[in-house]
């Protein structure tokens, strides 16, 4: 490109009648008039009043052929709107415009001369004005930062950002090891904004935020639990009851309520919010080394966690009756109805395995000998090529002959007859090993078609678990 740089006072810089930003203008008042009502040129101008004009990019001008010393503005249109009011607030039509500019004019301090770069065509600039505003250059193209990276320049500056609460909450889980990095990536930030910006929202979850960092008034593991719960909610649909980008306030306010019941939150409430412990004395992932950061990270004890089958495990399931005792064993605390989890642990087991016999191996079972059909499930898996150490698990649940083993069938039955109280970890530990066989098992049972739909002349297994 032919060019260059030069400063001209913007009194003899004219409007491009042909600015993409608005329909031709008819004449210079025209375009002046079009950007006043419909570009925002009052926060640009109280920008410029206060930081000067934009010293890292220059207008794109051209002469204008017609007029001496006379050039047209192609890139800036915008800027030299701004100093064009400030330089004469007359210039406006509109009264309230007026008095305005004329209010920034007199706290204005700096000058009229604008930088410009200087082209001889307007197809000498049209290939920089797309490497600004166009969409059709690929990564050539100035790419404007998402929300997160807005955030997170805010976070590391003096800057603020709409998302900054959302930033520092997705930052505290992450760094906690309440989310992964995958999920991390995933999550909208923009609508745990919305959902931040709602009091109601932040009151029933514990959450507030002071001086840039996070406060609550839940004991600390129910605090996490209760961050976990609600980020990761955001990666579910929302039929699955997961949360809305286009939630009201009323939707906020019924899902606060929702956590606060099933997460019994109104159990873990203390007097007064307080912050909540960083990761380290400065919270700056900058300031760990990745041995120490993937440490943090991969040392959870999953002990601790306050479900039975983990937030992020998922299954398609198409049998309604399994589904619904899944989604229940997936959404009740063994702490706190640790019966009700052993129970339905039980019948998630034995109505899988009758699932895979009757949808799979097209075989009708009666609800007895739990231990042997286990095997025979494990045995077809295997026979598909599937790798036995995949499968070692679930062959523990009906082989392991001593009752002190979480994985132990005989242990489990007892739970239900009444002759052994469970623990939450127990469950916990008799579930993590099978979490892998389990998979498989639904894997397969959703290849076939009975796995969808009962085939006709295929005898439904009635289903019940013997208590």
């Amino acid at each position: 490109m032919n060019s260059e740089k030069k400063s001209i006072s913007a009194k003899n810089i004219l409007f491009d009648t042909q600015n993409p930003r608005h329909d031709p203008s008819e004449d210079q008042v025209d375009a002046l008039q079009k950007l006043l009502k419909d570009e925002d040129i009052r926060s640009l101008a109280a920008d410029i009043v206060k930081h000067g004009v934009n010293p890292t990019e220059t207008l794109i001008v051209m002469p204008s052929g017609t007029e001496n010393n006379k050039h047209i503005v192609l890139e800036g249109n915008r800027r030299l709107a701004a100093l064009k009011v400030l330089q004469k607030p007359t210039l406006c039509l509109n009264k309230q415009d007026e008095k305005y500019f004329a209010s920034l004019k007199k706290k204005y301090s700096g000058d009229f001369l604008v930088p410009c770069t200087v082209v001889k065509t307007r197809k000498d600039a049209e290939h920089w004005i797309l490497i600004k505003h166009g969409t059709d250059l690929g990564g050539a193209s100035t790419k404007r930062w998402n929300a997160t990276q807005n955030a997170r320049f805010a976070d590391n500056t003096s800057t603020s950002s709409p998302n900054q609460r959302a930033y520092t909450l997705l930052k505290y889980a992450y760094e906690n090891a309440l989310i992964t990095k995958d999920q991390h990536d995933k999550i909208n930030i923009t609508t745990i904004t919305r959902y931040l910006s709602s009091p109601l929202l932040r009151k029933s979850l514990g959450i507030d935020f002071k001086n840039n960092w996070i406060q609550s008034n839940l004991q600390l593991s129910r605090f996490n639990d209760a961050v976990q719960r609600f980020l990761l909610d955001d990666l579910k649909s929302v039929e699955d009851g997961g949360l809305s980008s286009r939630s009201n306030a009323s939707d906020r306010e019924n899902y606060g309520h929702k956590l606060v019941a099933e997460l019994h939150l109104h159990e873990a409430r203390e007097k007064s919010y307080k912050d909540v412990p960083k990761i380290n004395s400065e919270n700056k992932m900058g300031n760990i080394n990745d041995e120490q950061s993937q440490s943090i990270r991969d040392n959870k004890n999953p002990n601790k966690r306050s479900k039975v089958i983990p937030y992020e495990f998922k299954l398609t399931i198409q049998k309604p009756k399994i589904k619904r005792i899944y989604d229940e064993l997936k959404s009740i605390d063994p702490k706190h109805y640790t019966n009700a989890a052993a129970f339905l642990f039980r019948g998630f087991i034995e109505l899988t395995i009758h699932y895979y016999l009757e949808s799979v191996l097209r075989r009708h079972e009666e609800q007895r000998d739990l231990h042997k059909h286990i095997i025979t499930v494990a045995d077809d898996l295997e026979s598909k090529e599937i790798h036995k150490k995949k499968l070692s698990s679930l062959r523990a649940i009906a082989t392991t002959p001593t009752q002190s083993s979480p994985l132990s069938i005989k242990l489990m039955n007892n739970y239900v007859h009444g002759t052994v109280e469970p623990s939450a970890t127990d469950l916990i530990l008799a579930w993590d090993p099978i979490q892998e066989a389990v998979r498989l098992i639904y894997d397969e049972i959703n290849k076939t078609p009975s796995g969808q739909t009962q085939q006709k002349g295929v005898r439904s297994l009635k289903t019940g678990v013997t208590l």
